[in-house]
């Protein structure tokens, strides 16, 4: 049962809740190695099993300038998506910037808090342990087609706040977008963007549905049960919802007022329509 390493992007804005999905990464998740904080801003714990891992900046991996040069050139307003973007990329492609990284590590989102004990331990037939979200995301499955060339398999979302990776099965997804596309991976995968879109690709249905699509005999699922929350939650909370709930998601957005929340809506919806309304001028 080799152990794994975690791997959490973060942004500043993030830390709040990071240092909460830290703690419970640490207390619940397991076999467990290292785990790796993926930042622009240094983050320091005094567990020598975490480690800060600064955002890549080398030629082999594409900046946070560089996707919103190529989103802004389909799209001016795409642009403002390009950290959404990038952090889906930084996950993908942890393998080529975190050195010695576990051949199967799990990523987890920054505001994710485990709250009970969860077993990531693998073998060589179930390689691809996951969980359903039972949502329905069409621009997700259309960004798939795009970048894959044929539609998933599974009407179900994977887009669960988590997912473990294997990497000689992501190597493999990327050979062939990029004998596809005949591109770096990262750029066919930006390119797979809907650029009329606020929400228009999801790392984890990307790689979950090609592992279903490409190798179910090396999937099983493993449902873990979860909630979104509009707090951090403290002790007291982490002990109630700890009974039917393994972990929680305490958004940043669900953590404001309503009003804000409901202006957070209203602007991405606008700006939506504002992009599909400009795609569909003559040029």
């Amino acid at each position: 049962m080799a152990p794994i390493d975690i791997v959490i992007p973060a942004h500043e804005k993030d830390f709040p809740t990071l240092r909460w999905a830290v703690r419970g990464a640490l207390m619940h998740v397991n076999p467990m190695r290292s785990l790796h904080v993926v930042s622009q801003r240094p983050f320091k714990w005094p567990d020598e099993r975490v480690r800060w891992v600064p955002e890549p900046t080398g030629d082999e991996f594409p900046t946070l300038a560089g996707i919103a040069g190529r989103l802004s050139a389909r799209n001016p307003e795409a642009a403002r998506r390009a950290a959404w973007v990038y952090q889906q990329l930084l996950k993908l492609g942890a393998g080529t910037y975190i050195e010695e990284l576990s051949q199967r590590y799990l990523v987890i989102d920054s505001d994710v808090i485990f709250l009970r004990d969860v077993s990531f331990a693998t073998d060589d037939r179930v390689r691809f342990p996951y969980s359903r979200a039972f949502e329905y995301h069409e621009p997700y499955r259309q960004a798939y087609e795009r970048l894959i060339g044929e539609p998933p398999s599974t009407d179900h979302s994977l887009t669960v706040h988590h997912m473990l990776y294997d990497q000689q099965l992501l190597s493999e997804l990327i050979d062939e977008i990029e004998r596809r596309w005949e591109l770096a991976w990262h750029d066919a995968y930006v390119d797979a963007t809907d650029p009329a879109a606020v929400s228009s690709i999801s790392e984890m249905d990307i790689y979950g549905w090609w592992v279903l699509d490409r190798h179910p005999e090396l999937a099983e699922v493993r449902q873990l049960v979860w909630r979104d929350v509009h707090v951090i939650p403290r002790a007291v909370a982490r002990g109630i919802w700890a009974r039917d709930h393994d972990f929680v998601a305490a958004h940043a957005y669900l953590r404001t007022a309503r009003w804000r929340r409901a202006g957070y809506a209203l602007a991405h919806m606008y700006r939506d329509l504002r992009a599909r309304l400009r795609l569909r001028r003559p040029s």
